[in-house]
């Protein structure tokens, strides 16, 4: 709160698109850059958040820096009580994962930012967190848990995959097999029912089938074809007179021969992209450069990045021992790898490592970065206590 008083919206980047293509929404009723031009490059989903938050609110930009924070309450709390559900063995870790999420400088710095990160951490938590709620009925679990996925989905649609995810988490832990499957049918038919629509408008007005978005296999390019730098580059000129389909079609193609012509060559440019995406945080002070200029002046951004960098390396590297305290502690790598939380953190990790690397990719991992952190600093305050 006191950061939305201080620094105002100011959209850029992706904040540009979302912020136009939302206003577009209410406006002309209709979702792309125009109405002779519908698209689903996009993924509708953090674009038609706003687009209602401007249809009650007006074309405000503080209805959506109160709705950032209520996103970020959400991901506090389903990882505090992801926490207190998977690592009872620890009974201070989710209390300390939630004070170090509370604090963490690019939350923070997000409420002021127009950007799908926080509605995708926040819908896939409140997924993971029904998902595996053994005190709920089936037909609860597999509803609550179909519709975030859905949620998700439409703010980026790799979370399609989540469920088979989730499903090898719940195997992991014995639950019965019958339950497992029952879940898993209902969570995936609700996501059918909620995503068929929109894929029906994509066929409609795109004139092809698109489940979702339409820039897979442009972005699949992106980080695959001569000199990708593991880091966002912009499509070729020669796509620019194809249709948004067309284009996706023809570079993905071009992208999958270049991975299979030189397979090495992938593994060294996947490892370069999860590099870029882990190496630091400064997305939240890189997306709010005017905003922050405005109130602080650009002799303030160099120290914000160092403490949003640096707090980040922190915990990363707390987190690193904490998953070995884990292992050690539960004599199971496999227990450890299955939790929840940083099983659905690796595949959404490994997604993006196919196709480019940044730092705002790696904001899905905090709240796993910030439980298995919690384990380490717990570990030490009981080693402390004892020794006291």
């Amino acid at each position: 709160l006191i950061w939305i008083a201080l620094v105002p919206v100011v959209p850029l980047s992706d904040g540009l698109a979302y912020d136009q293509l939302a206003r577009n929404i209410v406006d002309l009723g209709m979702y792309g850059a125009s109405m002779d031009k519908p698209s689903a490059y996009w993924p509708v989903g953090t674009p038609a958040l706003y687009a209602l938050l401007y249809w009650i609110f007006g074309f405000h930009y503080l209805p959506i820096a109160f709705f950032n924070v209520l996103l970020v309450i959400v991901i506090i709390t389903c990882t505090v009580r992801l926490a207190r559900r998977s690592l009872a063995t620890w009974p201070t870790v989710d209390t300390v994962a939630g004070m170090m999420l509370a604090v963490w400088p690019t939350l923070i710095m997000y409420v002021t930012i127009l950007a799908s990160e926080l509605a995708f951490m926040a819908a896939m938590l409140l997924a993971i967190d029904l998902w595996t709620n053994k005190d709920r009925t089936i037909w609860i679990r597999g509803l609550g848990a179909g519709v975030f996925l859905a949620v998700a989905c439409y703010v980026r649609p790799p979370a399609l995959l989540l469920p088979i995810v989730l499903f090898i988490c719940q195997l992991a832990v014995r639950e019965p097999v019958r339950r497992c499957i029952a879940v898993l049918v209902i969570a995936v038919s609700t996501m059918i029912v909620l995503i068929s629509p929109w894929t029906i408008r994509n066929y409609r007005v795109l004139g092809e089938p698109v489940l979702i978005s339409s820039n897979g296999g442009s972005n699949l390019w992106i980080g695959n074809h001569p000199g990708a730098d593991g880091e966002y580059t912009g499509l070729p000129e020669r796509v620019s007179g194809l249709s948004e389909v067309e284009a996706s079609r023809v570079l993905g193609a071009e992208a999958r021969e270049f991975i299979l012509s030189d397979i090495p060559g992938f593994v060294r440019r996947t490892l370069t992209r999860v590099f870029v995406t882990y190496r630091k945080e400064t997305v939240g002070v890189v997306w709010n450069q005017r905003g922050i200029e405005s109130t602080f002046g650009s002799e303030a951004l160099p120290p914000l990045k160092v403490i949003s960098s640096g707090y980040w390396l922190l915990m990363l590297a707390l987190a690193f021992a904490g998953v070995m305290l884990a292992v050690y502690r539960q004599r199971s790598a496999f227990k450890v790898a299955t939790n929840p939380l940083l099983l659905s953190t690796a595949y959404v990790a490994a997604v993006h490592a196919v196709f480019m690397g940044s730092d705002r990719f790696h904001l899905a991992s905090i709240p796993a970065v910030s439980v298995f952190a919690a384990i380490a600093v717990s570990s030490c305050l009981g080693l402390f206590v004892r020794q006291q």
